[in-house]
């Protein structure tokens, strides 16, 4: 029921590491997402580069936000949790337009693609960049206006990895940079065009072309 400073209301879904919550910020009167990670889980060189990832995202909220993209407010830990506070976002992932049969009209199209590459140059100018573009994390609110977001969410028992849309050269761990977003974004304008919602299909289909 409380996390730090934070009231929990529900859980909004199942990230690879933990659970992703709504709270709320008693003093800064605002509903918060906060989503978590179990420190045993993490341990080891590659579990303190996740957290050193974590707190790097904190950081960059004290840069100026961008509408775009969810606002992260801080990093904290409680016990034996890491958290991120965000922003919350009420509205419809991708990856739900998808699997509800939705096709989008070119208009539609053009104007998430330019709202999301709106979004991702101006974290990349700000040295940060998300690795995680999939479209359960571009999320459309009700007027028309696109958040970027990486809550690592499973939601409805639904789990599609995230490596479908990775850029080729995260695969085998090679270095990797802002680019690889924009091989990411391709996808998704892809899954759009073709109005696909078996992410395996589109992935293969994607790569072969």
């Amino acid at each position: 029921r409380q996390l730090g400073k934070y009231t929990i209301s529900e859980v909004l879904g199942k990230g690879a590491l933990g659970l992703v919550y709504k709270g709320f910020d008693p003093h800064g009167r605002r509903t918060v997402t906060l989503k978590t990670i179990r420190k045993k889980l993490v341990d080891g060189e590659r579990g303190a580069a996740l957290l050193a990832r974590f707190r790097t995202e904190a950081h960059a909220a004290g840069k100026p936000s961008h509408p775009g993209n969810v606002a992260v407010y801080e990093w904290g830990e409680a016990g034996e949790l890491a958290f991120l506070a965000m922003e919350y976002v009420q509205g419809v992932s991708l990856r739900e337009h998808f699997d509800g049969g939705r096709r989008f009209a070119p208009g539609d199209v053009v104007s998430i693609m330019e709202q999301l590459l709106d979004a991702l140059q101006y974290a990349h100018e700000q040295g940060v960049w998300q690795r995680a573009i999939e479209p359960a994390n571009i999320i459309i609110m009700s007027d028309g206006k696109l958040k970027v977001a990486d809550f690592g969410i499973e939601r409805n028992g639904s789990s599609v990895p995230v490596q479908i849309y990775m850029a080729p050269e995260q695969y085998d761990g090679s270095p990797a940079d802002a680019r690889a977003e924009i091989f990411s974004a391709g996808l998704v304008l892809y899954q759009m065009l073709t109005g696909r919602s078996e992410e395996r299909r589109v992935g293969k289909e994607c790569r072969s072309r």
